[in-house]
């Protein structure tokens, strides 16, 4: 999962097209939308530069329609291939603060050129240990489930912890790092720090 680590330069709206592949054979690297019911909503494969009316970014599978989507800050897609050496570049401005609601599943990240501990993703409007997110391996298998749970005091901060609220989740994210989020409450918001927060 991949989240733009900058913001696109004129609008707040990041154009999947500015997610630039480099390495890759036509059609054999693609991406991934979800909707809030975890379910794909869109699949665009990447092409290459072919020329005059054939420019490089994503579409559909034979190469004819346009992505034409873009991303809020923050948001995030599947990527997939299997060919090896493939480099995935984002470009823009060093984005502030990064506030997202969340409802249902969303794919969210760390939209800084930052790593930051996942601890600083924080959360509002949730009560403890209803809100999750999953962090996956390149095999697109589950190889981590944490939840959110509140400020409890002393001994008890804020932050990413197995189900019981015992272990913490320990983990980085790394520019454009994402996760799955889930929630079933209203109202629930995700917030990531700026790169000089």
């Amino acid at each position: 999962m991949m989240t733009p680590s900058f913001k696109n330069v004129t609008t707040a709206a990041y154009p999947i097209d500015n997610f630039v592949v480099n390495g890759s054979v036509d059609a054999q690297t693609s991406i991934q939308v979800l909707d809030g019911e975890g379910q794909v909503i869109g699949t665009y494969f990447w092409y290459n530069d072919g020329g005059p009316g054939y420019p490089a970014g994503w579409f559909d599978f034979l190469g004819l329609d346009a992505a034409g989507i873009s991303l809020a800050p923050g948001e995030a897609v599947f990527f997939y291939t299997d060919q090896t050496g493939v480099t995935v570049t984002s470009a823009g401005e060093v984005p502030g603060e990064i506030t997202h609601g969340v409802s249902g599943f969303a794919m969210l990240g760390n939209g800084s050129p930052v790593t930051i501990d996942v601890d600083k993703m924080t959360v509002s409007g949730s009560v403890d240990a209803q809100t999750s997110i999953q962090v996956l391996d390149s095999e697109g298998q589950v190889a981590g489930t944490y939840f959110w749970y509140n400020d409890g005091g002393p001994g008890y901060p804020a932050g990413w912890f197995d189900f019981l609220g015992l272990e913490p989740a320990g983990i980085e994210l790394g520019a454009g790092d994402a996760v799955l989020f889930y929630t079933d409450q209203t109202g629930v918001t995700t917030t990531v720090p700026g790169a000089l927060d």
